[in-house]
C-alpha cells in the first residue's frame, strides 16, 4: 500500500501510523534524497503481522520504490505497538512532521483505510501453442491482440491461463524476499492458500488426477493494482506431472483457488472460487468435399479447436489429372470464435479441375479434404423479414460431411 508524503523545506519527514490503544502504532522516518519534495512510502500490511521490531531500513514492513535516479530512503523505523494477527480492516490515523523526531508535534494528518480482502473469481483463458508470455504486460498485450482468450475449452498443446482475482495477496508475496512472483506464489501455495487443477468426473472406481504445478513448469504474473494474478502453463509440457495417472484429451479439469479459514491471516471464513475447462484434442475441421466456383475471391473456411490467434497455413494444390497444375497458399489466423478462412483466386482454373485443401499448424494434425472447381456453387435463398418482401439474401451452401466438434 502506497502512502505519499510531501516535504517542504526539509529533507526528512517522520510518519506515525496508528495510535496507541487501538492495537497498532509505528513510526518511520524517510529522506527525500532526490529532492523532488515527495516520498512514496510502501506499507506492507501482511508483514506488519507479528513484526514486534523492525530494522531502521523498515524491514519487510516499509519500503520505498527503486527509482532510476537517486532513490529516496528510510533512515529509521520502529513499532511501538504491534499485532499478532493480520491488521483488521478500518481507518488508521496518519500523522507527519518535518525532521526525524516522532515526538515532535504533527504538521499534517491523514487517514489510511484498510479494506476487507476478498477472493473474487478464477477464470480460464487460452493462448496459442508456443506463445511467449514473459511478464504482465505481455499478458495484457495478448488479450488486446486476441491472442489470449477467455474460454472453457483448451486444446491439448495450447497454453492454459488461470486468472485469479483475489485481494490482499500483494503484501504476502512481497514478504517472501524474492522478486520472482512465481517462486513467491508457490512458496505459499498449500499454506496460506491453495491452487489446484484437478480432473472432474474421473469415472467409476477411479480417483481424479491433479496437475502438479510448481515454479519450474508454470509462470505466475502479478497485476497487484487490480488484485489479479495469472498462472500460465503448457498443457502438454513434459515437466508437468500428474497424480494418479497421465493427463488425456476429452477430460474436464477444474481450477480451484481456496483461501482457508484462519482468523489471524487472510480469511475469517473459507473462501473458494472455481472454474472448469474441457481439455480437447486439437483438430481442424473442413467440409469434405470443399468445392469452389471458377472465379476470383473464393473463400475456404473451417472450424478448429485450437486457440484463437493461432497461425495456420492453408494450401490448395491441384490433384488428379488437372492441368496445368497449380498451388495456392495463405497464412491465416484462428478467429476469436475458433474459425479460420483463406481467400483464393480460381478465375484461371477450369470447371472440373480437382484439388486438395490442407490446413496445418497449431497443436493439431493437418487436415486435408478434396475439392472440385464448379461452374457455380449451389446456393439457397432465405427471405428476410423486411418492409420489402421481394428482398432476399443468398447463402452459399455445399454438401457437408461435418464431424462433431469436441
Amino acid at each position: 500500500m502506497n502512502i505519499t508524503i510531501t516535504l517542504q523545506n526539509t529533507d526528512y519527514a517522520t510518519l506515525t501510523l496508528g495510535v496507541l490503544g487501538v492495537g497498532y502504532r509505528s513510526n518511520v522516518t524517510v529522506e527525500d534524497e532526490n529532492g523532488d519534495g515527495q516520498v512514496n512510502l510502501l506499507f506492507n500490511t501482511w508483514a506488519a503481522t507479528n513484526a514486534g521490531s523492525i530494522g531502521n531500513d523498515g524491514g519487510n514492513v516499509y519500503d520505498v520504490p527503486n527509482l532510476e535516479d537517486d532513490d529516496d530512503s528510510i533512515t529509521k523505523a520502529s513499532i511501538e505497538e504491534g499485532v499478532d494477527s493480520l491488521l483488521e480492516s478500518g481507518e488508521y490515523d496518519l500523522e507527519v512532521r518535518a525532521g526525524q523526531d516522532s515526538d515532535d508535534d504533527s504538521q499534517g494528518v491523514g487517514t489510511l483505510t484498510l479494506e476487507e480482502r476478498n477472493t473474487t473469481a478464477v477464470n480460464t483463458w487460452t493462448a496459442p501453442s508456443g506463445s511467449t508470455l514473459e511478464d504482465t504486460d505481455d499478458v495484457y498485450e495478448a488479450v488486446g491482440n486476441n491472442n489470449l482468450t477467455q474460454t472453457n475449452t483448451v486444446a491439448y498443446g495450447d497454453l492454459a491461463v488461470h486468472q485469479v482475482e483475489a485481494s490482499g495477496l500483494e503484501g504476502l508475496l512481497e514478504a517472501q524476499g524474492t522478486d520472482d512472483v512465481t517462486t513467491a506464489f508457490y512458496n505459499n501455495n498449500g499454506s496460506e492458500y491453495t491452487l489446484t487443477v484437478e480432473q472432474v468426473d474421473p469415472g467409476a472406481n477411479r480417483d481424479p488426477y491433479a496437475l502438479v504445478l510448481n515454479d519450474t513448469n508454470s509462470d505466475v504474473f502479478a497485476d497487484s493494482e487490480n488484485d489479479t494474478y495469472f498462472v500460465v502453463y503448457d498443457t502438454d509440457s513434459k515437466d508437468i506431472d500428474t497424480t494418479e495417472r497421465s493427463i488425456e484429451n476429452d477430460h474436464t479439469l477444474e481450477a480451484n483457488f481456496t483461501v482457508e479459514e484462519d482468523e489471524d491471516n487472510l480469511a475469517d471464513d473459507r473462501q473458494t472460487v472455481t472454474d472448469e475447462y474441457d481439455l480437447v484434442e486439437g483438430e481442424h475441421i473442413l467440409d469434405d468435399p470443399y468445392n469452389v466456383s471458377a472465379s476470383a475471391e473464393q473463400t475456404i473456411e473451417g472450424e478448429t479447436t485450437v486457440a484463437p490467434g493461432t497461425e495456420l497455413s492453408m494450401r490448395v494444390r491441384s490433384s488428379g489429372d488437372t492441368q496445368p497444375s497449380f498451388l495456392k497458399t495463405a497464412t491465416i489466423y484462428v478467429t476469436e470464435n475458433r474459425t479460420f478462412s483463406g481467400t483464393f483466386d480460381f478465375s484461371e482454373q477450369e470447371v472440373g479441375d480437382t484439388y486438395e485443401v490442407t490446413v496445418r499448424n497449431g497443436p493439431a494434425d493437418s487436415e486435408t479434404v478434396d475439392g472440385t472447381v464448379l461452374e457455380s456453387v449451389e446456393t439457397e435463398t432465405e427471405m428476410t423479414e423486411t418492409d420489402a418482401p421481394d428482398t432476399a439474401r443468398t447463402r452459399r451452401t455445399r454438401p457437408r460431411t461435418r464431424r462433431t466438434r469436441p
